[in-house]
């Protein structure tokens, strides 16, 4: 079983999770849906800038926009640099965030960038995505307006998973900043370097469950995206545990949503596609579960069946 490393604990998490420490009360806790402890956004930016100044040959920090409030968006772009690739040669992506909507908070998607990037020697699988020239697109706070204020929606009160296009229901989205400043870099990004999006995970809390396209009601996925994607709920299951279920969003959780993150990776770019609902005041206690998930699906992108 893959168990945290000793560098889990290196001073740049310890200074993280201090400064979380130091900062929160329980009033704060109250107000967030997930009842995980949230440090202030600023301490999540300087955390972003201190790992693109200590891993400067695999990371880039991107500030792709800004939100209504005015507070900056950031991404985290973890990627093997000075890489040749072959001409009409195309590589994979993976796209990760949290919290697009404000309160759903799980302490797990602000870790895994320092995770990644101490241990990409001995996370053989994230190694061997990195070294064929995979990239990792990483947003640990999609919505910090609404982070910032404790509540689902933006500065605007807008729900930001129901602002993506979705065609099959000619439902039009990006009406807000957050959505349009992130659709615009990352079209832009994997077009310049001829990449694929293989696969995205969207953080959210929380129902205890992998969430597959549809979040519409009329439309199944063909035989084969579904089984990719069941490999992949499979796994969240044998690692998590069987207590989280898997389905699309309208059986799940008997709700239908037009504009969300998820059918519009799936849509627009044909990648594997979830959302991945933590457990209410405890997911964050499986981080090291999480770190073997994703090692598990990075073996899958890494060996794709025919």
């Amino acid at each position: 079983m893959l168990k945290l490393r000793q560098s889990e604990f290196s001073p740049g998490i310890l200074a993280f999770g201090l400064s979380l420490a130091l900062t929160l009360t329980q009033p704060l806790l109250a107000k967030s849906d997930s009842r995980i402890a949230c440090p202030p956004y600023e301490s999540i930016e300087q955390e972003i800038v201190q790992l693109a100044e200590e891993f400067p040959d695999w990371v880039d920090h991107i500030r792709y926009g800004s939100s209504n409030e005015g507070r900056e968006l950031h991404l985290l772009r973890l990627a093997k640099k000075g890489l040749a690739s072959a001409p009409g040669a195309v590589r994979q992506a993976v796209y990760i965030d949290g919290v697009i909507h404000g309160n759903e908070y799980l302490h797990i998607e602000d870790r895994l960038p320092r995770y990644f990037l101490e241990n990409r020697e001995t996370l053989p699988q994230l190694k061997t995505f990195l070294d064929q020239g995979g990239v990792v697109y990483m947003v640990p706070i999609f919505n910090p307006d609404g982070y910032a204020a404790h509540q689902r929606g933006n500065a605007n009160g807008k729900d930001l998973n129901r602002d993506f296009p979705l065609l099959i229901k000619n439902h039009q989205g990006l009406h807000e900043i957050e959505t349009q400043d992130f659709v615009a870099y990352l079209e832009e990004d994997l077009r310049r370097d001829n990449r694929k999006l293989a696969l995205s995970m969207n953080y959210h809390c929380c129902d205890g469950s992998l969430l597959e396209p549809w979040s519409v009601n009329g439309f199944e996925l063909p035989p084969t995206d579904l089984a990719a994607h069941q490999v992949i709920g499979e796994l969240v299951r044998k690692i998590l545990g069987t207590e989280y279920r898997v389905g699309k969003t309208s059986d799940i959780l008997a709700t239908t949503h037009a504009g969300t993150a998820k059918d519009y990776f799936y849509e627009h770019h044909h990648a594997l596609a979830f959302t991945f609902e933590g457990l209410r005041a405890s997911e964050d206690r499986n981080f090291s579960k999480h770190v073997q998930l994703w090692e598990r699906i990075f073996a899958v992108l890494n060996h794709p069946q025919p």
